[in-house]
């Protein structure tokens, strides 16, 4: 039986997009899972708007990869090459476009490359983004350095040792702050600069810099955030939270977007997530959904279980993922978050939307939460505001003041119990006249 080429769908923004790769050694510390080969080793690929479209489609993996990744998930009924043959979008070391722009960060699940997220990332880049993401050393099935070595999952291995899912977290979010460091640092070494001289000297805004992981890498997203400031918010997909939050909590803005099923994890964290937070479920998804590989095996026909027909769930991805980025790093309002879309039914918010109030990135103001009392219906949609803020000119809601959390041009949320049973009433921008205007 012919099989036809697996494909990823194409990004859906204005540009065209480039990718190069990177080759990052942190010599300040031991890889943790084979000590003898000394410094931590990654390898990075990056994806970004090019001024042009290239004369080079990059590949998606190499055949050596594509043979190691389906072996060590017990694939054996199409060619082991197969995913080697992905056609992708991105053009192999295209000039990149514009200053100053966002940078994601991503980091894929436990014994997945990161090419398992190429079409996120090409999306991202599509729209303005820089996009990072991270092969963590000897903790995915294949990886090639560029000397040729192909390294597998050496880390498999200790998986029966306690706490070894901490271990990775914590492993995790000091590549991604050491990788930080590398991508923003001012000044090129002579070892990086050809891709700095390819990217160019003011590509990346490092003020704001965010991160998603799926799976294990999702988990790691909190752990990232808290030992580094410089990541404004994050992304959990589908990771189980292997390391709780500290009870002083994360403040910054931060998504949960998973399967639409129990996660103790994400019950016993989310108290500890203090500042603006969604927890969002797709029905029908499976954990692969949360990468390209849901949309592959499909078109191999291989059956994961997915209820999301073709790239059904990269669709819902994407859309998400972007919408959450443009909001914290753009400073964008974003309704597909506040409620559920007619465009993607599948994506419910077993969470409640809680109230809502987006200030001008002003650390002087003062924070105002709008929590109407559970039994008022009238205050729950925006548009029955007359324009006054509740508490100036209103006597039938609560006003709680207090210093605006680190959250740049993002939103406070109020955590009042009557405000949470009502169910929220949206977003609003804080006007300079103290007026709120619906959005």
């Amino acid at each position: 039986m012919e099989r036809a080429t697996p494909y990823l769908p194409a990004p859906t923004g204005p540009h065209p997009v480039g990718t190069t790769s990177l080759y990052l050694k942190d010599a300040s510390r031991p890889d943790p899972w084979v000590p003898s080969a000394g410094a931590r080793e990654l390898m990075v690929s990056l994806w970004y708007p090019a001024r042009l479209p290239g004369a080079r489609v990059a590949p998606y993996m190499t055949a050596k990869e594509s043979e190691l990744l389906l072996k060590s998930a017990g694939i054996t009924t199409v060619p082991l090459d197969i995913l080697s043959k992905t056609r992708t979008h991105a053009y192999a070391d295209a000039r990149a476009a514009g200053r100053r722009l966002p940078l994601v960060v991503l980091s894929p699940g436990f014994n997945w490359p990161r090419s398992s997220l190429t079409a996120l990332a090409e999306d991202l880049a599509s729209w303005g983004y820089v996009v990072a993401a991270i092969d963590h050393a000897y903790e995915n099935a294949a990886m090639t350095f560029p000397d040729g070595r192909v390294v597998g999952c050496t880390a498999c291995d200790f998986q029966d040792l306690p706490n070894f899912e901490q271990t990775v977290i914590e492993g995790r979010a000091r590549d991604v702050s050491f990788v930080l460091g590398e991508l923003t640092a001012p000044r090129a070494s002579r070892a990086d600069r050809s891709w700095r001289s390819l990217l160019g000297p003011a590509l990346i805004d490092r003020s704001r810099i965010a991160m998603a992981g799926m799976s294990i890498g999702g988990a790691s997203v909190g752990e990232t955030m808290l030992i580094d400031p410089r990541v404004r918010a994050g992304i959990n997909l589908d990771g189980t939270m292997f390391k709780d939050l500290p009870a002083s909590g994360l403040s910054r803005p931060f998504l949960m977007l998973g399967q639409n099923a129990p996660d103790p994890s994400w019950d016993r964290n989310w108290q500890h997530l203090t500042g603006w937070k969604r927890r969002l479920a797709v029905t029908g998804a499976v954990h692969a959904s949360f990468t390209d590989y849901d949309t592959l095996t499909q078109q191999i026909n291989v059956d994961l279980g997915s209820q999301l027909p073709g790239a059904r769930s990269l669709d819902i991805t994407r859309a998400y993922v972007r919408a959450f980025f443009d909001l914290t790093l753009r400073g964008k309002p974003q309704p597909l978050l506040n409620h559920p879309s007619r465009r993607f039914p599948e994506v419910t918010f077993p969470r409640r939307v809680r109230a809502q109030v987006h200030y001008p990135p002003n650390p002087h103001l003062q924070s105002t939460c709008i929590s109407p009392p559970a039994h008022n219906t009238s205050l729950h949609r925006p548009r029955s505001l007359s324009g006054a803020i509740p508490g100036k000119g209103s006597t039938d809601t609560s006003i709680r003041r207090g210093p605006v959390p680190d959250l740049g041009a993002s939103s406070l949320e109020c955590f009042s119990e009557d405000c949470a049973d009502a169910g929220g009433v949206g977003f609003f921008v804080v006007q300079e006249d103290g007026r709120a205007q619906a959005v």
